[in-house]
């Protein structure tokens, strides 16, 4: 018989329903509701991936964006919101409000290859060294092909590797219009230079996640670990 204390209860166990996820792995997905749900709506409002009205109902429009930032971030995008991807906003919320920049995957062959043109100067830091040197973007179609931008770059470039020039792969973030990108560098000069009076006689290899090389056609597995690695870096 359902007396008055137990319809209490259960009338307390709606409510508490209600301002909560429905999932039991505390995973917020479409259908969720509750305060839950409009911080991930509004943290996603802060990092321009929700333009909608923050209502606290996990609908298609949510799931759209927490897609959205799954995919820039490098995570799973398949619209739920775990542990793993709310842990994610909430650092880049955090690092939006200090001023930081959150490192990105760039992913070569859904767009990323667009990101920055050839022609287009931009800044790569060493994660391993912390060192900063300036390039520009020569070209490539399966990954970037670029050079130091001057003779004090490629010194910076040479310092990196040791004092030398090396084919072995490093983790590298790429800071370009206001994003940081995890990426993949050799510094060995191949191929053809544009820049003739940096010292540098050829370009050097950057790879992104997806990217491949242009000898095989593959993803290299190696330039792959090095992006992983500097996606847990910053700059």
């Amino acid at each position: 018989v359902a007396g008055s204390e137990t319809l209490k209860k259960l009338d307390s166990a709606y409510k508490n329903a209600d301002s909560n996820t429905s999932t039991d792995d505390d995973s917020l997905r479409k259908g969720a509701t509750g305060t839950a749900v409009k911080t991930l709506q509004t943290n996603l409002k802060k990092l321009g991936f929700y333009t909608a009205y923050v209502d606290g109902s996990f609908g298609a429009t949510t799931e759209s964006a927490v897609k959205a930032f799954q995919r820039k971030y490098g995570l799973t995008a398949d619209g739920v919101a775990g542990s793993a991807t709310l842990k994610k906003i909430e650092s880049a919320v955090a690092s939006a409000s200090s001023g930081k920049i959150t490192t990105e995957r760039l992913d070569w062959f859904n767009g990323g290859k667009y990101v920055i043109p050839n022609g287009a100067v931009f800044q790569i830091k060493d994660v391993s060294t912390g060192l900063i040197f300036s390039a520009r973007r020569q070209s490539g179609g399966n990954h970037m092909d670029a050079e130091p931008l001057t003779a004090e770059d490629t010194a910076i470039l040479k310092k990196i590797n040791g004092g030398t020039f090396s084919w072995r792969r490093r983790a590298v973030l790429v800071k370009y219009n206001g994003h940081v990108y995890a990426a993949s560098i050799y510094s060995e000069p191949h191929g053809t230079n544009t820049i003739l009076d940096n010292n540098f006689d050829g370009q050097f290899c950057l790879h992104f996640y997806g990217s491949k090389t242009h000898g095989t056609d593959r993803v290299d597995a190696d330039h792959q670990k090095c992006v992983e690695q500097a996606m847990k870096a910053t700059w």
